[in-house]
């Protein structure tokens, strides 16, 4: 039997995504950090991959698609903000995580086409403790924890309130058109299995990612989309034409 290698991120909004996944014997499942999954693709240590959406943009002529199906939002997605000491526009260095690619650069977007000015993205590894200097990017779980700051961007309603489209995230993506077709029918029926237990997932993930279970009730039934449709392909476009006309930064 031929195993898939699939890659996923370590977050409760992929769950919906993956659940079941890892108890069939034709799948090995691995999570990553989201800035990682590029390279194991490319390096053929992965099938497919929840790949972040900039880094499936550029190379949309030899990964494809695995299916419909990924990490998106229409409006506030909670788990990809900005904390920040004074208004955006005042803003001249952004702290963030390595993990992450796509948000990083939607940030760099951000600044470059609405805010008509770059702001430094700087690395440096978040600690609560003593995350009181600076202005953060945070990510994941770490972001609906937050920092106390008093200005907080939700990075998917800034989207949404300035283009009027959905946010893609995430999506699946295939190293080479074999593995997109053995994958495929595997991801879309395990998401649409999922999509009818989206409030026993919450339930049953929320504490492991630092959820209360109410929030986690409606962070994946309400806040995350998982079909890319028609507006979900449209943002995805658009963010692409956005990402390649600004110069955006992707550490």
């Amino acid at each position: 039997m031929q195993i898939l290698k699939i890659g996923t991120v370590p977050y409760l909004n992929a769950v919906p995504l993956t659940e079941g996944l890892a108890e069939r014997r034709d799948v090995q499942l691995v999570a990553e950090p989201p800035s990682r999954l590029a390279g194991l693709l490319e390096q053929g240590q992965l099938d497919v991959a929840m790949l972040p959406a900039v880094d499936y943009l550029q190379k949309t002529d030899s990964w494809p698609m695995a299916c419909p199906y990924g990490i998106t939002a229409d409006g506030p997605v909670q788990t990809v903000r900005i904390f920040a000491h004074r208004p955006l526009e005042q803003v001249q260095e952004v702290f963030l995580d390595s993990e992450s690619h796509c948000s990083v650069a939607l940030t760099s977007v951000l600044f470059r086409h609405w805010l008509h000015r770059p702001a430094r993205l700087t690395v440096r590894r978040f600690d609560p403790a003593g995350a009181d200097v600076g202005d953060w990017l945070l990510i994941g779980d770490k972001a609906m924890t937050g920092i106390d700051r008093p200005f907080v961007c939700d990075l998917g309603q800034f989207w949404r309130d300035r283009t009027g489209l959905p946010f893609v995230f995430a999506l699946w993506v295939a190293r080479d058109r074999a593995s997109a077709e053995r994958a495929g029918p595997i991801l879309a029926e395990t998401a649409e299995a999922n999509a009818s237990r989206i409030d026993e997932l919450a339930s049953k993930h929320a504490a492991r990612h630092g959820f209360e279970v109410a929030a986690a009730h409606r962070y994946l039934g309400q806040t995350i989309r998982y079909r890319l449709g028609e507006r979900e392909r449209a943002g995805l476009e658009l963010f692409g034409r956005l990402h390649a006309s600004t110069g955006a930064q992707v550490l």
